[in-house]
């Protein structure tokens, strides 16, 4: 009996070092992110969603190194890749705040005539600069609406979240939503 309970006591701090690890790695890919090193930042992520596949940030990051590489349809898969386990969480001095937005108009006419309803969904980079970087479509409606959704997420204005007293950048779900009245 006692040999069982150390062999699972064993396997379980295993257990939690193995996860402390990843937690660890995640924290590097997403610190690698924040510097620029995109591809460093790519190589470690990869290894972190290979052991976390729910952890929808590491998905995150890693989608925006890619994009930032330039490999766009594999961070648009990344992008889009499902969450629900759990995911540690990024520790800021300052979150991200959003300053400002822009509606978006419902200016398709075929959606209109079609009294298209629902929510354009992108994901956003807020960068450290205060600027918006890239923006990828994870749920669409229409060619229109998605371009309208699009343009009014390059107006938003924003302060970026901070770390260590560094503005450093941050990617966002935004969700626009058209609706009839």
């Amino acid at each position: 009996m006692k040999a069982k309970l150390l062999m699972f006591s064993l396997v379980l701090a295993m257990f939690a070092v193995s996860a402390f690890g990843q937690d660890e790695e995640f924290f590097k890919g997403v610190e690698l992110y924040r510097e620029g090193k995109f591809q460093e930042s790519s190589d470690v992520l990869q290894r972190v969603v290979k052991a976390q596949p729910k952890n929808i940030v590491a998905w995150r990051y890693l989608g925006a190194s890619l994009e930032n590489l330039g490999r766009h349809d594999e961070a648009l898969a990344a992008f889009k890749k499902k969450g629900g386990g759990k995911t540690p969480r990024l520790e800021y001095d300052k979150k991200l705040e959003i300053t400002g937005t822009v509606k978006a108009p419902y200016d398709d006419d075929q959606a209109s005539r079609r009294r298209l309803q629902g929510d354009v969904v992108l994901l956003v980079e807020f960068k450290a600069d205060g600027t918006i970087g890239f923006i990828a479509v994870l749920r669409d409606l229409s060619p229109g609406l998605t371009k309208s959704s699009i343009a009014a997420a390059r107006g938003i204005t924003f302060r970026p979240a901070v770390v260590n007293g560094k503005p450093v950048p941050e990617i966002r779900p935004v969700s626009y939503p058209f609706r009839f009245k």
